[in-house]
């Protein structure tokens, strides 16, 4: 490092140096004229001039709670386990100022994807997306995909969604980004025994309508103080057909964050969830959140602590969180501990027809209340990355889904308190160069409090995968594999039963013709299961897309 520091006064104050030098030089020279003999002179060529700088060095920030990204093309809202990375710092290098760039790939704003596939399955996807660096930014996307099985009385579906979205960095140093959705859901209810019993295809339809949008105020660059903050608000209409249901979201969501030291964030966020609902009454569920939280940055460990203070119609609590890693054998070895309480998770009309497009539109607007003690380990060594973590979860008014016993085309969504023991885990491997094995499994043990079983909730889940792409990312396959064990039910005659279990078989193969066309063929549920994941609804068996691609 000292001998940089002196190199880079030098560059600073060349001009003063090269006037000393060249005095030394004259003096010398006068000198030599009038005591020495003059000595035998040599003539040196000057081929060229050669010019040496210091790449900079990027200045990394580690910080167990990853900032806010500056940059947004859509408000969408993620929950991501934090993560400790392996870094490296690499010396500088020195090379010459006039050094070839490598030639940067062709970037293309556009991108299409359509295809036909079995059972009588279109599919079309189609976006646009244009950058102007430091300025702006926006882009919309289109998606369409729609299934028909004919040998089962009104096995179909379709899903079409548009979505527009953008940002624009203002020079004052703040951004506001922005987006407006519209999503089309259609869905058959077709749990009915067909062989007793037919419906018409407007007796079983159920149309989804949602419109939704909004807007996000934040600092662009990084503040003189370290200093980032958020405004946001969204909402969100939503229409079903069936039972003639609405329902209306809000959310407003306010944000600051200082770093001390610029690695210590001390954050403090503001929430208000509004929701109303309404079919042949009228609900509301309100959640104002509290939310401030403290992360420590230490060489050998992470502390965070914070206090999650809820209200919640009439009720107020307060609940403690507290997350603890420590950093045991670097990047290799991690062990982490937690205790999360209220986090609330709220059971509308939306979040449920999500989870399941079959269960009942007649509910009872309730939050899940989650308090969870976990433990853990993760690392990252040369060519795999593994996090395991086991953990008690106790849910309050946790939504279980039984048949209606007078409709079997619907589920209704009942409540319980429930004790889950979990464990789970996931390894990523990069067994060689462009290939790679995940594998990820979860083992969840449910005690109710009040139902004999956790109706219709999955136990036992295992996903495995292989993934490769070629080096000139002209071609990419990859296979998968799903299991999942049978979920407990009340069969026709009201006697627990449990549905048969999934193992799903696929393969995905995408291939570049040229730089911007291409084509894809996807083969799913190679093992053609008909497993019902509701009871009453069995999936589709063996199905396949397959089309072109276009980048533009």
């Amino acid at each position: 490092m000292k001998n940089f520091s002196a190199f880079s006064m030098l560059q600073k104050n060349k001009l003063p140096f090269l006037a000393f030098l060249a005095s030394i030089v004259f003096h010398v020279t006068l000198s030599a004229q009038v005591d020495e003999p003059i000595l035998e002179t040599e003539e040196v060529e000057v081929i060229k001039n050669f010019r040496a700088s210091l790449e900079e060095a990027e200045k990394v920030m580690l910080d167990a709670n990853m900032p806010e990204a500056k940059k947004k093309d859509e408000l969408l809202d993620y929950q991501v386990p934090s993560r400790l990375l392996g870094m490296e710092y690499p010396a500088p290098k020195i090379r010459p100022l006039a050094m070839k760039r490598d030639k940067q790939p062709e970037k293309y704003a556009g991108f299409a994807k359509a295809g036909y596939g079995t059972p009588s399955s279109p599919y079309g996807e189609l976006s646009y997306h244009f950058n102007k660096e430091e300025a702006f930014n926006f882009g919309g996307a289109f998606k369409h995909h729609s299934a028909n099985y004919k040998q089962r009385e009104n096995q179909a579906f379709s899903s079409t969604n548009f979505n527009l979205y953008g940002t624009n960095f203002f020079d004052q140093g703040f951004a506001l980004t922005g987006n407006a959705a519209f999503q089309n859901d259609g869905v058959r209810l077709y749990g009915y025994n067909d062989m007793d019993t037919s419906f018409t295809k407007e007796q079983v339809a159920r149309n989804i309508q949602t419109l939704s949008g909004g807007l996000r105020f934040f600092n662009g660059p990084a503040t003189v103080g370290n200093l980032n903050y958020h405004a946001a608000a969204s909402f969100y209409r939503l229409q079903e057909s069936f039972a003639d249901s609405k329902e209306t979201g809000v959310n407003l969501d306010l944000g600051v964050t200082h770093y001390f030291e610029g690695k210590h964030p001390l954050n403090l966020r503001i929430i208000n969830d509004l929701t109303s609902f309404q079919d042949t009454a009228k609900q509301s569920l309100n959640n104002f959140y509290f939310q401030p939280d403290f992360a420590l940055h230490a060489e050998q460990f992470i502390l965070k602590v914070g206090a999650n203070l809820i209200a919640n119609n009439n009720d107020f609590l307060v609940y403690p969180n507290l997350e603890l890693a420590v950093i045991i054998l670097g990047s290799r070895l991690t062990a982490f501990a937690g205790w999360e309480g209220g986090n609330l998770q709220k059971n509308t009309m939306r979040s449920i027809l999500a989870y399941n497009p079959f269960a009942s539109s007649i509910i009872n607007l309730r939050n899940t209340n989650y308090r969870d003690i976990h433990a853990g380990i993760k690392g990252k060594m040369k060519s795999f990355e593994y996090e395991g973590q086991l953990g008690l979860k106790n849910a309050k008014n946790l939504a279980l889904f039984l048949n209606n016993p007078a409709d079997a085309r619907q589920l209704d969504v009942l409540y319980d308190t429930v004790s889950i023991f979990y464990i789970k885990g996931s390894v990523i491997a990069n067994l060689v160069n462009n290939l790679e094995a995940v594998l990820t499994l979860s083992n969840s043990i449910y005690d109710t409090k009040n139902e004999e079983k956790a109706w219709h909730l999955p136990a036992l889940e295992a996903n495995a995968a292989i993934k490769y792409k070629s080096s000139d990312e002209r071609f990419a396959c990859k296979a998968e594999l799903y299991l999942a064990n049978g979920v407990p039910f009340l069969n026709a005659e009201g006697v627990r039963d449990r549905l048969n279990p999934l193992y799903d078989l696929s393969f995905a193969f995408d291939y570049w013709f040229a730089q911007n066309i291409g084509a894809f063929l996807q083969l799913n549920n190679l093992a053609n299961n008909r497993r019902e994941r509701w009871s009453g609804y069995p999936i589709y068996g063996l199905n396949v897309l397959a089309g072109v691609t276009a980048k533009f």
